[in-house]
């Protein structure tokens, strides 16, 4: 059966007065569309809010609510995750911006919230303080085992039939425990505590589509296929009479439904190539008893179809009997055979005499043709005898040469296919997107990053950058100030330049530098990156995290190991992922929660020769790996499992790659090698592979980095 997950909620909130210094609540926000909601899906929220200042309830209320909708919903961020973190900073803000601007004390406020996302079956978890979020399955209760991020924790996972989730307060956790809050019928809003709200989540399967709501779905996937293919051969043209004339045959009778409909698809992808149908997808995997029939090879004729549908239409005011159906078409298509046997005879007698005429004629000519052709090649060999032994020469074997050399490649090219196959190698066209000699001889960049608009790389030797349009591929070169920018990365939605002096942001559409942030040690790390407002860094054999404090960024040590010397690069997806390089021989380092994790390219296994970048972050569904000393990229899920491996088909085109960046959800990839910026459209390179996240259990939802 297919399933659709719903959520059943109990509400569990105080009593809140007009005005107050304390107060909490619990809220479902839906977006307004049916669109934007099987694209971003619903959320689920608690908060609370503890301060020194007055706040008025409702408003504040409503503000909560409105921050959340607008900034998730109206979000362009492609990770769920990503779009909850970035809307509750600004759910913080806008708090702290109702405090009444006479106040002469010191601002104590203390937010803290829990939101889920319900997006179709899987659940992205976000809590912001100390609210708290747990998980019920088969009667065991465990905390969600998401990672800690500051004040962030955050997890993922499907969840499953029954499943319950519990958001809640910490005051509420502390005064219900889950084991006790189950027990409970019913909580008054009396008995809470301001800051005590709760709301319990229990997933269900929403609808079990049944056959006949699925012949409905297919009578809808078939109006729009055969509207499709009328507008796509023109109208009222032959083709599209010829699938009305099907439609009209199984309107009539609902055993054949499921079978015609698969007729009629058949019949429209052939005059049609390229149209496509809508696709019903389920939840679950399908069992036997619910796939759909094998489809028919074989396609009505013409002359059938306009029989079948005169005779159809003789018992159109009856219910009519699909073996009856059968058997008077067959009648129905031999009426119409014996109407014109007479002529028929007649005009196949005629026939044949003519065939037999111009068969015996033909064979006539090409007895001769063939007697010409064999005198003239006795000739030519005796002619060739009498050279040879005149010159001593062996006979001309060129044309066996060729053969055998074409037996040779075409083995050869068999080969190589089959070892692409099992390497999981996919041979791209090269498709440059720009070569940046064109906007400047003496560009020699070392990176490239991606915002919302534009694409830019970075020139570091000569302190200048190059900006594009991502769509319109036209750079402009930008010179930069006296001191040069060693790295270039993405930085809270705008881009981050690093020199001797800190970090600096860089606003490309004026051209300037808006926020200064020193600390100089920054510029001497090996390895650096962003992930929400901090920096991590891969200092000697250190990973060091930054935190953002007024207009400085304070270090921390995250975490140690010797194999962290040698690295280039570090790319954040929950997990921290370092890519070193040793004497040319690469390898990548995975870190969860501080600890470091087993992990190994497989599958094929995959040995890295001088990489220079990888690319790792929330919004992407694999780690990417540019393996310069290879020629290639290497596209790996989170556990080290090959995907694929990208090369050209003239691969020595990608024999110096610099760097690489991916477009949000994995839609594109841009590969730097020397000058040129090549462009992969990765929607149709990687097209059947969908990651697929599981919870094992109770509380174990996935863990990104703490």
């Amino acid at each position: 059966m297919h399933k659709e997950l719903t959520a059943k909620v109990q509400n569990i909130t105080p009593k809140i007065p007009a005005e107050t210094k304390v107060l909490s609540g619990a809220m479902i926000i839906t977006p307004d569309d049916d669109l934007t909601l099987k694209r971003k899906g619903i959320i689920y929220a608690v908060y609370s809010l503890n301060s020194n200042h007055q706040y008025e309830a409702g408003l504040t209320h409503k503000i909560v609510n409105d921050v959340l909708h607008d900034s998730y919903f109206q979000s362009d961020n492609a990770s769920p995750v990503q779009a909850i973190e970035k809307a509750i900073l600004k759910l913080r803000d806008n708090l702290l911006t109702l405090i009444d601007s006479s106040a002469t004390s010191a601002t104590q406020t203390d937010f803290s919230i829990a939101t889920t996302v319900l997006w179709g079956n899987t659940l992205y978890l976000v809590t912001y303080g100390n609210a708290e979020i747990f998980l019920m399955r088969k009667g065991a209760i465990k905390p969600v085992n998401s990672a800690k991020e500051g004040k962030f924790s955050i997890a993922s996972g499907v969840v499953k039939d029954n499943d319950i989730i519990i958001l809640a307060t910490a005051s509420f956790i502390a005064k219900y425990p889950p084991e006790k809050l189950i027990q409970v019928s019913s909580i008054p809003a009396d008995d809470l505590g301001l800051d005590e709200a709760s709301l319990m989540l229990k997933f269900i399967i929403k609808k079990e589509l049944d056959e006949k709501d699925m012949l409905q779905i297919q009578s809808q996937e078939e109006d729009t296929a055969s509207e499709s293919l009328k507008n796509a051969l023109g109208g009222d043209s032959l083709g599209s009479k010829m699938v009305q004339g099907i439609k009209t045959l199984l309107g009539k009778t609902g055993s054949l439904k499921t079978k015609g409909s698969r007729n009629l698809r058949s019949l429209e992808n052939r005059a049609a190539i390229k149209m496509e149908t809508p696709q019903i997808k389920d939840l679950d995997d399908r069992s036997e008893e619910n796939s759909e029939p094998p489809q028919v090879e074989s396609i009505m004729s013409l002359h059938e179809l306009s029989s079948i549908s005169k005779s159809a239409s003789l018992d159109s005011q009856k219910e009519t009997n699909p073996l009856e159906l059968k058997e008077s078409s067959k009648n129905s298509v031999g009426l119409s055979l014996s109407v014109n046997s007479n002529t028929l005879v007649d005009r196949v007698k005629q026939f044949k005499k003519k065939h037999v005429i111009l068969t015996v004629s033909a064979l006539v000519l090409i007895l001769i043709v063939a007697g010409l052709i064999s005198v003239y090649g006795s000739l030519q060999q005796a002619k060739q005898l009498q050279n040879n032994n005149t010159t001593g020469s062996m006979p001309d074997k060129s044309k066996e040469s060729d053969e055998e050399n074409d037996d040779l490649s075409e083995d050869k090219s068999q080969a190589s296919e089959e070892e692409d196959a099992i390497n999981k190698t996919i041979r791209v066209k090269q498709n440059v997107f720009y070569d940046l000699k064109i906007a400047d001889e003496s560009a020699d960049p070392t990176s490239i990053i991606l915002t919302k608009l534009d694409i830019i790389a970075n020139d570091r030797e000569n302190n200048r950058l190059f900006v594009s349009d991502i769509n319109v591929p036209k750079f402009e070169l930008i010179s930069l100030s006296s001191v040069p920018a060693k790295i270039l990365l993405p930085f809270d939605g705008d881009i981050a330049l690093v020199d001797s002096e800190g970090l600096k942001t860089y606003d490309p559409a004026t051209k300037s530098v808006d926020k200064n942030y020193e600390n100089a040690s920054l510029s001497k790390a090996r390895a650096i990156n962003t992930y929400l407002d901090f920096i991590y860094t891969v200092e000697s054999s250190k990973i060091v995290k930054y935190t953002l404090e007024g207009t400085q960024f304070e270090p921390s040590d995250w975490t140690q190991s010797n194999e962290l010397i040698n690295s280039v690069s570090i790319g954040i997806n929950f997990s921290i992922y370092v890519l070193t390089n040793n004497q040319e021989q690469g390898s990548v380092l995975k870190f969860t929660a501080g600890r470091q994790d087993e992990f190994s390219l497989t599958a094929p296994v995959i040995t890295l020769k001088n990489p220079k970048q990888i690319v790792a972050r929330p919004d992407l569904k694999y780690v990417y790996i540019a393996d310069s000393g290879n020629n290639r990229i290497v596209i790996a899920d989170d556990d080290g499992t090959v995907i694929a491996q990208l090369r050209l088909v003239d691969e020595e085109k990608w024999g110096d790659i610099r760097a690489i960046e991916v477009s949000s959800n994995d839609t594109k990839l841009y590969v730097l090698n020397e000058t040129k910026i090549y462009e992969v459209n990765l929607n149709e390179t990687l097209e059947g592979y969908i990651p697929q996240t599981q919870i094992e259990g109770p509380g174990s939802l996935p863990s990104p980095i703490e």
